[in-house]
Parts: structure tokens; sequence; C-alpha cells
């Protein structure tokens, strides 16, 4: 049964047109695939079939969140390589926030395939900015919901795509703090050359964290530092370097 979509921007990502490498797009926590949708035709030309995954809980309603957590979305992650592994000579991998940590842990899972090709990480979700967070009872905290942290979209014509659930819980933040360090255990294993976009002013994610990250990858191409934006740099202000860096990666 087809899941009643909160957006029709939240369903999956599915362009197949023959093509001999793909490119995976990850989205963040509470985010959908949506994010990507205005990369598609650039990727298209760019010679790629285009995937985008939907984690569990994810693009439907926020109570469903609670019946997941982050090794569901890990599963997700690993499903959504293996499914194509076989169908192309290389895969792609992309993605922001908790995608962009997916993009790394998948990236180093399946290095030894032979088949992964460049990585892009945006923001990745390694570590939560506000560390207070930690100190929460999760277990007396964790069906209780707190307003999520969104950011001025720069961009009119990029609204329609930036939909993400306008609160989380408690528990999601649990299962945060966990996915971190399971994507962190693969970073001495990414062989794929990677290009790495962190924002000083990320409120969400740990920008000290995602700094030493970088310095860890094996085969870093490109790092870049936006002064001015925030986490959701794609529609930040700054979005139209970003979008550019975007597509300079897919053309590489």
């Amino acid at each position: 049964m087809t899941p009643e979509y909160a957006s029709p921007v939240c369903a999956p990502i599915s362009i197949e047109k023959g093509n001999k490498e793909a490119v995976i797009y990850f989205h963040g926590c509470s985010s959908s695939p949506g994010y990507f949708i205005p990369y598609i035709e650039e990727a298209l030309a760019c010679g790629y079939d285009v995937y985008a995954p939907l984690y569990s809980g994810h693009g439907t309603k926020v109570e469903d969140m609670l019946l997941y957590g982050y090794e569901d979305w890990l599963s997700d992650g690993r499903n959504a390589v293996e499914v194509l592994l076989p169908k192309y000579e290389k895969i792609h991998l992309l993605g922001h926030s908790l995608g962009g940590a997916m993009s790394i842990y998948t990236a180093g899972l399946y290095a030894s395939t032979g088949k992964i090709g460049k990585v892009l990480a945006m923001c990745p979700g390694f570590g939560l900015g506000d560390k207070k967070l930690l100190k929460t009872d999760f277990e007396k905290m964790g069906e209780r919901t707190f307003p999520f942290i969104r950011g001025v979209v720069y961009a009119p014509e990029l609204s329609e795509y930036c939909w993400s659930y306008d609160r989380m819980h408690f528990k999601t933040l649990k299962d945060l703090a966990q996915f971190s360090p399971v994507c962190l255990e693969q970073i001495k294993n990414v062989t794929s050359p990677t290009w790495y976009m962190v924002a000083a002013n990320d409120a969400i994610c740990d920008v000290k964290q995602q700094i030493e990250v970088a310095k860890e990858l094996p085969n870093l191409v490109d790092y870049h530092l936006f002064q001015k934006s925030g986490h959701n740099i794609l529609n930040d202000c700054e979005y139209k370097d970003a979008m550019a860096r975007v597509k300079m990666w897919l053309r590489a």
C-alpha cells in the first residue's frame, strides 16, 4: 500500500534512463527527497539515473517517527545502495545533514565493491550542535515534541521543495545521537573522492566535529566552509553558491 505522503515532494525519487551510473541523494532527518528535485535535470544531463529514498517514519506524519529509529534509517540507506549495486557500474552518493553522514557511512561500507564513485556530504549530521540536549531524560521525554528549527528560505522558487516536519520528538534526538557514531566508524574506509560542505552558523549539528571529520577523510577533494549560512545551506543566504557547488560535483 502506498503511504499517504504529507506532500508530493516526500515521495521517493526513482528515475531510470538506462544510464551506466546513478546518483543517490540521502535527505536529512525530518526532511524528504524533495530537496534534490531542483538538481534532477542536471543529474540526468550528466548521464546519471537518479534515486532518493525516503527513510522510515519520514514524509507522512510526525507520529510515525516514534515507530522507527536510527537502525531503521541505516538499514534504509544500505538497502538503497544494495539494490542498485548489481545494476550500475558506478553509484555516486550525496546527502545533507543526516543524509550527509549517511553518504559517508555507505561510501565506507561498500568501498570494497569498487562501485562507489564520488561523494558529497553537506552539513553532515555528526554530533548535535546543542550539547545540553544530550542530558535529556529520553526515557521520560521521549514521546514529547519540540518545535523543529527552520531557517529562512532565501529562494522563493525553492520553498516548495523544502518540506520537513514542524516538530521533533525527543526520542528522535536520541536516535540522532546514536546514529552519528555508527557513521563515524566508516570514515577510515572511504576511498571515494569526497566533496565536503560545512556551514559556520549551523545550529543543528556540531560544526567543530564536522570540521574534524573532514580532516580524517582519506580522499578529500574539496572542502568549503560557508561563512554566513546555517544548517540548511541549500536554501540559506549563500544558496546560489551551494547550488553551484552541487552542480559542479555532479559534473566532476
